[in-house]
């Protein structure tokens, strides 16, 4: 996912603490330009106004918080794009034979409604097929797999489902309510008697909230998954593991984001 020998970083952040760092790394000093900030808040402006000067291809978290590097380079005025930006793990889940599945929304958006999910289908479908899945299958999550009045994500589920089939939601397959296991378990599906091209075979899960949502896909990556994490909708994409996470899904985070921007990139020209 990219080709090393052109990249040039440029490292955001206190300068000191930078060249630290860098001391002890295997970069190449010369191919790196650090600028000092002095706050989170202006090391994420800065960031946005690289990436708006088309100094820069794509955005990686460093030690910031999440919410402070987002506040700062979305909207509409920094690298916002009016669509509502969201996150997607992609994850190697071992519990499902090692399946990839891509999981949304762990990072952004903390009780979406259908229009914000809407959104976030927008997103996840757009980079799944930049991943080369040519039309992804998306299992909207809820408790059960019947549409109830009482239980507003099984109403989603299915809004969405229907929206996706009208042509609503862009070159995307769309099935919901349905289960984590009948998402992602051909018996599983199977056992509840659901067929349909989704079940079974998701490509994509959203779930009804960012509880929801970042609790199942630290359980689905477990002990010894890989994932990825990143923010999608906005301008450029933006890698953003947690800050627990390990260096492995760091890296991988990274990559997620260049190969995605360089799909962009490819796109327009």
């Amino acid at each position: 996912m990219g080709d090393w020998a052109h990249v040039s970083p440029v490292l955001v952040g206190d300068k000191a603490r930078i060249e630290e760092q860098l001391d002890v790394s295997t970069l190449d000093a010369g191919r790196v330009q650090v600028v000092h900030a002095d706050s989170s808040a202006a090391a994420a402006s800065e960031a946005a106004a690289r990436v708006a000067g088309g100094e820069a291809d794509y955005v990686v978290k460093g030690s910031i918080a999440s919410a402070d590097l987002l506040k700062g380079l979305l909207g509409r005025e920094r690298l916002g794009t009016g669509r509502v930006a969201s996150h997607l793990y992609v994850i190697e889940a071992p519990a499902y034979a090692g399946k990839t599945v891509a999981f949304a929304d762990a990072g952004v958006n903390i009780t979406p409604d259908l229009a914000t999910k809407a959104d976030i289908v927008r997103n996840s479908a757009e980079a799944l097929r930049a991943l080369g899945t040519g039309r992804p299958r998306l299992a909207v999550l809820s408790a059960v797999e019947l549409v109830k009045p009482g239980l507003p994500s099984s109403v989603d589920a299915a809004l969405l489902t229907v929206m996706a089939r009208r042509g609503q939601l862009g070159d995307v397959e769309v099935d919901g309510p349905l289960s984590l296991d009948a998402a992602l378990s051909v018996e599983a599906a199977g056992n509840k008697s659901l067929g349909g091209l989704v079940a079974g075979h998701a490509d994509i899960l959203l779930a009804p909230n960012i509880d929801a949502a970042n609790m199942a896909s630290k359980a689905i990556i477990g002990a010894t998954g890989r994932a990825m994490g990143v923010v999608l909708g906005a301008r450029v994409p933006i890698a953003l593991p947690s800050r627990g996470d390990s260096l492995q899904t760091r890296v991988d985070s990274l990559l997620l984001a260049s190969y995605l921007a360089s799909r962009r990139t490819t796109a327009r020209s």
